[in-house]
């Protein structure tokens, strides 16, 4: 009987965890988690523990790196995780204990890891460390935290200077990182030749079975992503088709080696009552295989209404056509009298027209807003803003993340992508809250990638519903 119920706990709770917490790139020098895909992508939101997951040690390669080297190490939050437990502290274990993450816990497990103090951190967000901003006051839950540090000095045997580094905040979730320290008299190691190009381009597949269920009450997203690419060049064009919003073709870049992303981020907006999204769209190359690639869209808006996305290169190809260009909102009328800062009007914002606003990133407009804190995202339809009427129709039904009941299966797909009609949400801002309509289609979805989809999405969330029965 007790077997049976904790089988039954773990199916539910691999319907309700939800990431909150994830590694992030620092740059073509920078390092990978062990959660992550290669060095420049970010991992998985995730509440799976200090170090993000149940991975063994190397799992993403080990960083050789010599004693009182320089190491940055970034983190973040999604949205709706604020909270006083928000402090990042820098834990390290070296040898055996690298391979149990509660060893990095707070406490540390009965002494199995160090801490770094304040005097040992050279600099928090860019500011010089000290007791005032370390640990990482990140009780506002934001999106990217950095902190450096020297690498400390390890004796001992090289499978003893085998240490694990890891960024954990009060609730014990955090990532970890691979390194092996050399001794003190080793030469500084040749440098890792740079892997062959690949290519990322193919159909990414977004469907229930990727769907990261990341935020609370999110919902899936459905469509896909059809990139086109060449290995070695360091830009490809992504069409976004994803349901009951406009198709989109935009350019990824390859700002960090190794990975390609929309560089101001996307914001995934339509004209109904759905709240507007912030999402960090990557593509880095799969170390595992000869071509193709693994997308991590994770969701940065502060109360996300849609969940994070992992998914492979789908066997299935998608039909690249080039969309129509997208227009504003119909029925859509600026703000009267709006004008920014320097007292531009909406039809000076020419960066916005046929949906590049949603490229930009919020930063882009809020520097420009005017005394009342309104920018171009709030006043002027064509930057997604502006005052509209939404029509009331019957919602279709809803599948969210805490209501998912079958995942890779068939409740949306469809290859529609909401029409042409652009526009933002809720004057443009990006707080969500609001009532939605169904984010699906009626089409089936294509299901044929589902097997190697669910291995990456649901790994880490059934694996720690079971060490909360063990």
């Amino acid at each position: 009987m007790l077997q049976a119920i904790k089988i039954a706990i773990i199916a539910a709770c691999a319907h309700i965890v939800e990431g909150h917490v994830r590694a992030l790139p620092t740059g073509d020098n920078g390092f990978g988690c062990r959660e992550c895909n290669g060095k420049a992508s970010p991992g998985p939101f995730s509440v799976n523990g200090a170090l993000g997951g149940n991975k063994p040690f190397g799992a993403n390669g080990v960083a050789k790196v010599k004693p009182n080297q320089e190491i940055e190490l970034s983190i973040g939050y999604n949205g709706q995780h604020e909270g006083q437990n928000n402090l990042f502290y820098v834990r390290y274990a070296c040898g055996a204990a690298t391979g149990n993450k509660n060893n990095f816990n707070n406490g540390c497990n009965g002494n199995k890891c160090t801490q770094l103090t304040a005097n040992q951190i050279i600099s928090v967000d860019g500011q010089a460390a000290n007791t005032n901003n370390y640990p990482i006051d990140a009780r506002q839950s934001g999106p990217r935290y950095k902190i450096k540090f020297n690498m400390p000095a390890i004796q001992g045997t090289i499978e003893q200077r085998k240490c694990t580094f890891a960024l954990v905040e009060g609730r014990n979730w955090g990532a970890g990182w691979d390194f092996e320290i050399l001794a003190a008299n080793e030469p500084t190691p040749a440098p890792t030749p740079p892997p062959k190009p690949k290519s990322i381009q193919g159909t990414y597949t977004l469907n229930e079975a990727g769907c990261q269920k990341d935020s609370p009450n999110c919902v899936c997203l459905q469509g896909k992503i059809i990139v086109k690419h060449t290995a070695g060049a360091g830009t490809a064009t992504a069409l976004l088709d994803i349901t009951n919003y406009p198709k989109h073709e935009i350019t990824l870049n390859d700002k960090i080696k190794g990975a390609w992303s929309a560089a101001g981020g996307y914001v995934l907006a339509n004209c109904g009552p759905q709240a507007d999204n912030d999402l960090d769209i990557t593509i880095a190359a799969d170390q595992q295989a000869a071509s193709g690639g693994i997308l991590n869209i994770g969701v940065t808006t502060a109360k996300p209404t849609v969940c994070g996305s992992i998914t492979k290169t789908s066997s299935q190809n998608g039909n690249y056509a080039k969309p129509p260009e997208i227009t504003q909102c119909a029925g859509c009328t600026d703000v009267a009298g709006w004008k920014d800062k320097d007292n531009d009007i909406c039809s000076e914002y020419t960066s916005c027209l046929k949906g590049a606003w949603r490229t930009k990133g919020l930063g882009h407009y809020k520097k420009h807003a005017n005394n009342q804190g309104m920018s171009a995202r709030d006043g002027c339809c064509q930057c997604g803003g502006g005052k509209r009427q939404v029509a009331t129709t019957q919602p279709k039904p809803v599948t969210s993340a805490n209501q998912a009941t079958n995942p890779g299966g068939n409740n949306g797909g469809g290859n529609n992508g909401g029409g042409n009609n652009g526009g933002g949400n809720n004057g443009g801002g990006n707080n969500g809250g609001t009532t939605r309509r169904s984010m699906f289609g009626n089409a089936a979805v294509a299901a044929a990638d589902d097997a190697q989809t669910i291995a990456i999405a649901f790994g880490t969330l059934l694996t720690v519903c079971t060490a909360m029965l063990i």
